[in-house]
């Protein structure tokens, strides 16, 4: 997906490749997420005088459940939506 910002987060890239199967709104939540998330661990990096605490970083962030699976519901009839 071209839309997804991936400016300041390796991670994007990566995960890029694996959420072709959701839809398109879901895919800009999730890259929301991601920002907000880089933006708030480099925010809390940069006040810190330790060398360890400046060094942390996000390594990983992972989707599962239905929508890792591919199998979420969102049924208009009943108004159940499964979530993430």
């Amino acid at each position: 997906m071209d839309t997804i910002p991936t400016e300041g987060f390796d991670a994007a890239v990566t995960l890029t490749d694996h959420l072709d199967h959701l839809p398109d709104k879901k895919r800009r939540e999730l890259a929301r997420v991601l920002q907000i998330l880089f933006f708030e661990v480099e925010q809390f990096r940069a006040t810190k005088l330790s060398d360890r605490k400046a060094a942390g970083k996000v390594l990983m962030v992972l989707l599962y459940g239905s929508f890792a699976r591919g199998d979420w519901v969102e049924d208009r009839s009943s108004g159940y939506r499964s979530d993430y």
